[in-house]
């Protein structure tokens, strides 16, 4: 089974999605389906079947269903499931003699239920992957679709190579809660750096190479997550939140926001105001 991971895949995201479950009755039905799925909880609790075998869905678990499996799933209305999931289609391809060469497979060499202990590096390429595929274009079909092999690696070297290195990764881990943690802090690689005993160099190596993505980018990123937040429960202005986020200045701000959300913060606020009034 391991042996197939050596060859190239290539991977089709049908669709990314991300589910807060309602604290009401919650539940998928007994079902097959024709490709193949990842569901990887971030929070709550539930259950899952699989071939009339039940499974804990709790933090970390990471679940495969391929396609004519038999499975089902449901959430606890008093601790209601949080969890990404996507579907998708692959192949394998080797190159043999001068030629690709399709590889059958008809499942992933992965276990129906697994923890994956490094939680936020795998959520990282999660939203990643859920942020671009709402993009819908070429681009970042491209992008998810690659996104997605790299999180296959990384799911591939917890469970079975058992090389990576789980130091690195608790490492990467804590400098991520330590950012989120201190979001309203003006922060820079140095900075961090040196709060955790690494080299700048180091640092910026490591995180790229687990994450998929730049520390500066994460940071950025994650501030705007935070504006967001901000925009959607407070009546504050552009330049309280820039300020509040430690941005450098609004203009740095609205520039970064546009880059991640592709319109900017004033455009934002009146789509926020909008579906308010709506709702009202």
């Amino acid at each position: 089974m391991i042996s197939n991971i050596n060859h190239n895949i290539s991977t089709y995201i049908r669709y990314s999605i991300y589910r807060e479950c309602p604290k009401v009755k919650w539940e998928v039905k007994p079902r097959t389906i024709p490709d193949h799925e990842l569901v990887y909880i971030t929070g709550g609790k539930g259950k899952v079947i699989i071939e009339d075998k039940i499974y804990n869905a709790i933090d970390n678990a990471l679940f495969y269903f391929h396609p004519n499996i038999e499975h089902a799933m449901s959430s606890n209305p008093k601790n209601p499931l949080r969890f990404y999931a996507i579907h998708f289609s692959y192949t394998y391809l080797d190159y043999k003699n001068d030629h690709w060469q399709i590889v059958d497979s008809d499942k992933l060499p992965l276990p129906y239920y697994s923890i994956l202990p490094n939680k936020q590096i795998i959520v990282n390429y999660l939203k990643q992957i859920y942020s671009g595929y709402q993009k819908k274009d070429d681009y970042h079909n491209i992008h998810c679709n690659g996104l997605f092999s790299i999180l296959l690696s990384n799911i591939y070297t917890v469970l079975f190579e058992n090389s990576y290195h789980f130091g690195k990764g608790k490492k990467i881990d804590s400098i991520m809660s330590y950012i989120n943690q201190n979001i309203d802090k003006k922060m820079n690689t140095s900075e961090i750096a040196a709060r955790f005993n690494l080299s700048s160099d180091y640092l910026s190596t490591l995180f790229k190479k687990t994450t998929g993505e730049t520390l500066m980018n994460y940071i950025n990123r994650s501030k705007i997550k935070k504006a967001k937040e901000m925009m959607n429960e407070n009546n504050m202005k552009i330049q309280e939140i820039s300020e509040k986020l430690n941005f450098c200045d609004p203009y740095y701000f609205s520039k970064t926001f546009k880059r991640f959300e592709g319109i900017n913060p004033s455009q934002y606020i009146t789509k926020v105001s909008f579906y308010q009034e709506q709702k009202e």
